[in-house]
């Protein structure tokens, strides 16, 4: 039965309420009719009564003490919402989806360091058609672009890529990432990951990791860090975000081309005449 006062569940011969304390009005299991204190027998249909004993009031139920819990608001919420993570929450690695969104970070980052240098210091990184300033400026773009990337990170606990592609990296040690383990985490995927994103020959720790990743289920650094990637479902909005994102980085990407088929184009007629 519950308690005259608070609702609680209670023991059906309970006398007193063990939350509220309030004395209870008994009735009789059987016939229902309303019992005196200090009765034995129902005064009406002479069933045996089985009372608590009134010495003790908080007298330990027989009912499970999670009844009462599961009445918390707080709690039901609670359960609600780690249902709702449940249900997004994708148990699959997901490994391309990681892989654009690692795309999608790296992309802007390199267009906002290769914007900010035209513009403020010469407006060709090439200038004198130096090819090996070329590539030092590719390199350190690139060492650049994880630095921005971990202090977005640390920032904001998400990338544009990781927004995009609604994935959260985790720390399992503690509620947030710090800048010095995502830092660490980023050096790994830079070094070990990519090979410092040599061409053609990154794809051999490309394939290496995508099998660890599939047979472990996490890679090898977040092994280490003790860290946790949940790849979530994507709506339909992200979806068209991904969309209109990824074609504003191709028409980038074009520009970028352009510019130095024009760039390489003035340096072989200079070399011919």
């Amino acid at each position: 039965m519950k308690c005259v006062q608070c609702g609680v569940e209670i023991h059906d011969y309970a006398t007193f309420c063990p939350k509220c304390g309030a004395k209870q009005a008994l009735k009789c299991n059987k016939c229902g009719a309303e019992i005196k204190d200090g009765a034995v027998f129902c005064n009406k249909c002479g069933a045996a009564l089985q009372l608590a004993d009134e010495s003790n009031p908080l007298q330990e139920q027989k009912t499970p003490p999670a009844t009462v819990f599961l009445t918390s608001e707080e709690t039901i919420n609670t359960k609600k919402r780690n249902a709702e993570e449940d249900e997004n929450v994708s148990l699959e690695t997901h490994p391309w989806r990681r892989c654009f969104a690692r795309v999608y970070d790296i992309s802007i980052c390199f267009a906002i360091i290769f914007a900010i240098y035209v513009a403020l210091v010469e407006p060709y990184p090439m200038n004198g058609y130096d090819v090996i300033k070329f590539c030092a400026f590719i390199f350190i773009a690139a060492w650049l672009g994880f630095v921005i990337d971990t202090l977005v990170m640390t920032l904001f606990n998400t990338t544009i890529g990781k927004l995009l592609f609604n994935i959260k990296v985790k720390s399992n040690k503690a509620l947030k990432i710090t800048f010095g383990e995502y830092f660490d985490r980023n050096m790994n995927v830079l070094i070990k990951g990519l090979w410092l994103c040599i061409p053609l020959i990154s794809i051999v720790p490309l394939v290496k990791n995508y099998e660890d990743l599939m047979k472990n289920k996490s890679t090898q650094w977040d092994r280490k860090l003790d860290i946790s990637v949940h790849c979530n479902k994507i709506s339909i909005v992200r979806w068209l975000s991904i969309c209109i994102v990824g074609a504003a980085i191709i028409v980038v990407a074009y520009k970028y081309n352009v510019y130095l088929s024009e760039y390489f184009s003035d340096y072989l007629a200079d070399d011919y005449l």
